[in-house]
């Protein structure tokens, strides 16, 4: 008598089904945000480069360096709301057939799921001289 009423108890088996279920789905969840920021990222890189090679081009006056770029990046991922450095050495200057070609690499590390690897990102731009 005392095991049917036992097998007929169903209290607390949400608790279980929610306690199997939870860490998939707050992975899903840290996973679509950090995404997110990882997307965000990569467009400000973007756009902070091509905003730098404006920059260049506007100012033909100097002849640019890496850490002139940098600082110049750097400037414009803070003016987007990402605090990513970006240091001299991520930065290489080129000449190629549209003028200066700036490419800047950089390391972006999940926030939210910190066992996962740093990513790297890349972007590029052209500054016509």
């Amino acid at each position: 008598m005392m095991r049917a009423r036992l097998a007929a108890d169903e209290r607390g088996t949400t608790a279980v089904e929610f306690a199997l279920i939870a860490p998939l789905l707050f992975l899903l969840l840290l996973g679509g945000i950090e995404g997110g920021r990882l997307l965000f990222a990569s467009a400000a890189l973007h756009r902070a480069v091509g905003l730098a090679a404006r920059d260049v081009a506007m100012d033909a006056s100097e002849n640019p360096s890496a850490d002139m770029v940098a600082r110049m990046v750097g400037t414009h991922m803070r003016a987007l709301a990402v605090q990513q450095p970006i240091p001299a050495d991520a930065v290489r200057l080129s000449a190629g057939s549209c003028g200066l070609e700036i490419a800047v690499a950089s390391h972006y590390a999940p926030l939210l799921l910190p066992g996962f690897q740093p990513v790297m990102l890349r972007a590029d731009s052209c500054a016509r001289l």
